[in-house]
């Protein structure tokens, strides 16, 4: 840019003195010569004036794509950015079901195996029962929140993809099911 500005002051700077010889010189001193002469330089000084308007027009080209190609990677990171968000409330998401789910595990095995501990057959049957639907209930909730933390994620992954300019807009691939764990 400052080339641009330099290039631009020496061509105006150049120019300015042809006209500043033709006000300055007396009348009889502009003699057909000094005309021609003039004439020759005004022209030198518009060719000049040319060379350097193309100069600059040729540099500020080159500065627009260097802005691009900034600007590109600029959008390479804002999706890097919004990508690696999006993962890790995936796997924040995921790690929390684990933990939801080995606790589910855990509290049917303890009322499982208490529940075969009872003498009573139809104790023993009412207490496994009610091992099992705490045991569904824990999981439909762990899936619930799993389902929902995904969404999150990639609504906020949407919404972020779409301030990176240039970047293609994701969507999820699969709607999520109970029984499956499909991020």
């Amino acid at each position: 840019m400052k080339k641009v500005l330099t290039i631009t002051l020496i061509a105006v700077f150049a120019y300015v003195p042809v006209f500043a010889e033709t006000t300055n010189m007396p009348e009889n001193q502009n003699s057909g010569q000094n005309q021609e002469s003039m004439i020759r330089q005004k022209r030198e000084a518009e060719a000049k004036l040319r060379e350097a308007g193309k100069e600059v027009k040729k540099e500020l080209k080159e500065a627009k794509k260097e802005t691009r190609l900034s600007e590109k990677a600029l959008d390479t990171i804002c999706a890097q950015t919004a990508v690696g968000n999006r993962e890790t409330a995936l796997i924040t998401a995921l790690d929390t079901f684990s933990a939801s789910a080995k606790s589910a595990l855990e509290a049917r095995k303890t009322g499982l195996v208490s529940a075969w501990g009872i003498a009573v057959a139809k104790d023993r049957q009412t207490a496994r029962k009610s091992a099992d639907s705490t045991y569904k209930s824990s999981m439909k909730s762990a899936n619930e929140i799993l389902r929902s933390a995904r969404k999150t994620a990639w609504s906020t992954f949407n919404t972020e993809i779409k301030k990176c300019s240039g970047a293609e807009i994701y969507t999820e691939q699969a709607p999520m099911s109970t029984d499956s764990i499909n991020l």
